[in-house]
């Protein structure tokens, strides 16, 4: 993993409290970092607001931007309308 300048960086790392959120919130933190999940949040991506609030209110200097609802091989394929649209929301409000 590439340093960033600071160790005092900003970084929000966006999930649903799923192994990618996890594994690079805990990676930051083995490397000195102090990021912010949106699970530890409690940000909810899918809502515009809270999302401008949260950056206004945070001004991260990096996000990570993983998905946001997904779940089992079984839970896509029932439910790949929801998941999609979840996620692309989330991705335009953070975006």
């Amino acid at each position: 993993m590439h340093a960033f300048p600071e160790k005092n960086a900003k970084i929000l790392v966006i999930g649903h409290d799923d192994l990618v959120e996890r594994s690079l919130v805990r990676r930051f933190r083995a490397e000195g970092y102090r990021p912010l999940s949106s699970t530890e949040a409690r940000l909810e991506t899918a809502r515009q607001n809270d999302v401008e609030n949260f950056f206004s209110e945070n001004h991260p200097d990096y996000v990570f931007l993983g998905s946001t609802r997904s779940g089992n091989i079984a839970a896509n394929q029932q439910n790949p309308g929801e998941f999609i649209y979840h996620n692309l929301t989330s991705d335009t409000n953070v975006i």
